[in-house]
């Protein structure tokens, strides 16, 4: 897809935190809204499993159904930032 389509899009970021993603999505399509931006920590991805997601894995895959059902293109940032940059196992050393 061509950057320039990006630039000539109506969007914004999906910072859903306990609002009803289906409903959002539904009330942005019909405002004009075709894309946003999603955020997924990539310290939030399974250690033993890269196809799933721990804490609020649940959530990301209602907003990503969402945004599918209405038309809603999501722009996925995978985050790596200070805290978690990445997937990890904690464990006691000795």
């Amino acid at each position: 897809m061509p950057a320039a389509q990006y630039l000539n899009a109506v969007g914004m970021g999906l910072n859903l935190d306990r609002e009803n993603p289906d409903l959002v999505l539904q009330m942005l399509a019909r405002n004009g809204v075709r894309c946003g931006r999603v955020e997924i920590g990539w310290g939030n991805i399974e250690w033993d499993d890269e196809t799933r997601l721990t804490g609020n894995g649940d959530r990301q895959r209602a907003l990503l159904k969402a945004c599918k059902r209405w038309g809603v293109r999501p722009v996925i940032l995978l985050n790596a930032h200070q805290g978690a940059p990445c997937p990890t196992r904690y464990f006691d050393g000795r």
